[in-house]
């Protein structure tokens, strides 16, 4: 079990991923409904399988996500049975972005595919919540959707549209 910290951002749209960073299709479904309180997900990232169980955890970090993470590789037909369970699901390519003078820290960019084709967000994570605090987001990183559940992958698995430009925070 580990424990998630991060913050969440739109990409500016004048923003263009550098050349030479890794990217990988995601495949990710939902096995809980976005009103659930806990997260259960498969994934599926090239030839590697996930089952994932993440849990919000309340402790006073407002404006940040905080949630306990289980995950565990699956074999693939494991996933395909779950997948074809879980009603929500969604795509995307993942491209890893070193941030520039923050020790080593990396920026996760999804562009989606599919219903969502061409929308783009921006995860950091942290090892703690004072240094999740303290980030300063580059120029490239637009305005913050950090907690807004419209913007949550689970909610996106199921949404039919884009979700609104996000609320001030």
């Amino acid at each position: 079990m580990s424990l998630e910290i991060e913050r969440k951002f739109q990409v500016d749209d004048s923003w263009d991923i550098p050349s030479g960073c890794a990217t990988t299709s995601v495949r990710q479904a939902y096995l809980t409904s976005p009103e659930a309180g806990t997260e259960v997900r498969v994934r599926s990232l090239a030839d590697t399988y996930l089952l994932t169980v993440k849990a919000p955890r309340d402790d006073g970090a407002v404006g940040l996500n905080v949630r306990e993470e289980v995950e565990f590789p699956i074999d693939e037909q494991v996933f395909l049975r779950l997948w074809a369970l879980a009603p929500d699901r969604l795509a995307k390519d993942r491209t890893t972005v070193p941030l520039e003078g923050l020790d080593g820290t990396e920026a996760v960019v999804d562009v989606y595919t599919g219903t969502h084709a061409g929308l783009r967000v921006v995860e950091v994570e942290f090892e703690d919540t004072a240094r999740a605090r303290a980030f300063e987001p580059p120029e490239w990183f637009g305005p913050e959707i950090t907690g807004q559940s419209a913007w949550g992958n689970r909610t996106l698995a199921r949404a039919s549209r884009r979700p609104e430009q996000p609320e001030a925070v």
